[in-house]
């Protein structure tokens, strides 16, 4: 079955613009807390990890070269609730941690956040 997957940042990774420091990407651990509270329904959705440096393999394929920052939702199959931010190759994706988070919401019954 192909299933919805999330690209996240994993964390640490390191910058060459700002040596000898760590980080983490503050939006990919937004949609991690949404993962952990939804229990059992985040085992409807696949999560792939991908390093800092670019190319971030495979989101160049997935939704193009220039969608490649994270965190990342790319949608199995058709967008009947219109969720999608952007299509890429017939493949629809949705960008930005609110709307990744919505789309988590009515694709697969995560709890929503609060307004």
């Amino acid at each position: 079955m192909i299933r919805d997957t999330l690209y996240l940042l994993k964390a640490p990774f390191t910058d060459p613009a700002l040596p000898g420091r760590s980080f983490f990407c503050p939006h990919a651990q937004l949609v991690l807390g949404a993962l952990a509270a939804a229990g059992e329904r985040a085992t409807k959705v696949d999560v792939v990890y991908v390093g800092f440096e670019k190319p971030r393999d495979p989101l160049p394929e997935l939704v193009g070269e220039e969608n490649q920052g994270g965190p990342t939702l790319v949608l199995a199959g058709d967008d009947p609730d219109g969720v999608h931010t952007g299509q890429h190759a017939g493949r629809f994706f949705v960008k930005g941690t609110e709307a990744i988070l919505h789309a988590l919401h009515v694709r697969h019954d995560f709890p929503e956040a609060h307004p």
